[in-house]
């Protein structure tokens, strides 16, 4: 197992390493010290620039697939901790949210979304989350409901149609899963957000009131 890791560790190093190489601002890069060595370009040659700057993107854009496939047949075999360091230290953020979501690490993904201002992202992991919890013919894991008691008072003080939101993704959620105790502090912070008038207008929400 050691070793399929170490395996599956380089060829992660390997594929990120060719997108890498792939990448238009890198390859822009390239192409700038060129012209400054070249001033006189015929037409031919831009012509061919153009042929090869398309052949580049559709390189780019067949090693990312490949990539992604790689992560789903193989992340059984990757050292998390490893994989997420890797992907992040090249700035390939689309891969890091796609193994985010192949590996079911919703916490990663909802934190996520709140630190790039997409509150609506967040809102709509938990309520996949849920939703495919409920629905699953097979419980293969226990629900984790400290993601929303974590998320909750974040989501609940951003804005008022947010805070609405999360009420109502709180409210779908069976009442066994979650404990209304824990849910109380979120509860307080929006009340007094509201008061102070941070961004949260108009009365409570329905589903807040009750």
């Amino acid at each position: 197992e050691t070793q399929l890791t170490m395996v599956g560790t380089w060829l992660t190093e390997l594929y990120l390493d060719e997108l890498r190489r792939l990448d238009p601002a890198i390859a822009a890069a390239v192409d700038e010290g060129d012209q400054k060595k070249n001033k006189k370009h015929s037409k031919q040659k831009q012509s061919s620039q153009g042929r090869a700057e398309k052949e580049k993107a559709s390189e780019r854009k067949r090693v990312a697939g490949e990539f992604k496939r790689f992560l789903e047949d193989h992340y059984d075999i990757l050292d998390q901790a490893t994989t997420f360091g890797l992907i992040s230290s090249h700035g390939r953020s689309d891969e890091l949210v796609h193994y985010a979501e192949v590996i079911g690490d919703r916490d990663w993904l909802v934190r996520h979304s709140l630190a790039h201002g997409r509150p609506k992202m967040a809102l709509l992991i938990l309520a996949k989350y849920w939703t495919r919890f409920s629905t699953g013919k097979k419980k293969k894991s226990s629900f984790d409901s400290d993601l929303f008691y974590k998320y909750a008072p974040h989501l609940l003080t951003h804005s008022q149609k947010i805070a609405e939101q999360m009420v109502t993704t709180l409210a779908r959620v069976d009442k066994k899963f979650l404990d209304p105790a824990k849910l109380i502090p979120a509860f307080v912070r929006y009340e007094t957000a509201r008061r102070a008038g941070r961004g949260l207008e108009g009365g409570p929400h329905e589903g807040i009131r009750s």
